[in-house]
């Protein structure tokens, strides 16, 4: 991990977290080794604040968790910010015991949108989840 993205990948970020209609603030973490933000919400009638990761990985598996930043504990989300990356199954599983989101953009813009945003499932993690139970 590292901050290998490339600036425009930064700034669609930015701009994408800063035209979300539940984030308040955007202020970035200090960090000369990774990508780091704080992103304050307005859920409802609460207001908290989400630890986010912007990684540059390719391929987020359990090395990755184990090693992310010290900032990110429980409510914190990890951003894959490179195009056509994923995150292994065992470690969305991982991240989602200890209360962490993993997942693209996209994914974060939608689980913003809740309060316990590493529960969040995208329609198609909703529909994978449905077939593998019946």
């Amino acid at each position: 991990m590292g901050k290998a993205l490339r600036p425009e990948h930064i700034e669609f970020f930015r701009s994408r977290m800063i035209d979300h209609d539940k984030v308040i603030s955007l202020t970035v973490i200090p960090s000369e080794e990774e990508y780091l933000f704080r992103i304050s919400r307005q859920v409802g009638n609460s207001t908290n604040d989400v630890i986010v990761h912007l990684t540059d990985v390719y391929r987020y598996s359990l090395a990755e968790f184990y090693a992310r930043p010290a900032e990110l504990r429980a409510g914190s989300f990890v951003v894959i910010g490179m195009p056509h990356a994923d995150a292994y199954e065992d470690v969305i599983e991982e991240a989602r015991e200890e209360r962490i989101g993993i997942g693209d953009i996209g994914k974060f813009m939608g689980a913003l949108n809740y309060m316990r945003l590493w529960e969040y499932l995208t329609p198609e993690e909703r529909r994978q989840k449905e077939r593998t139970e019946d």
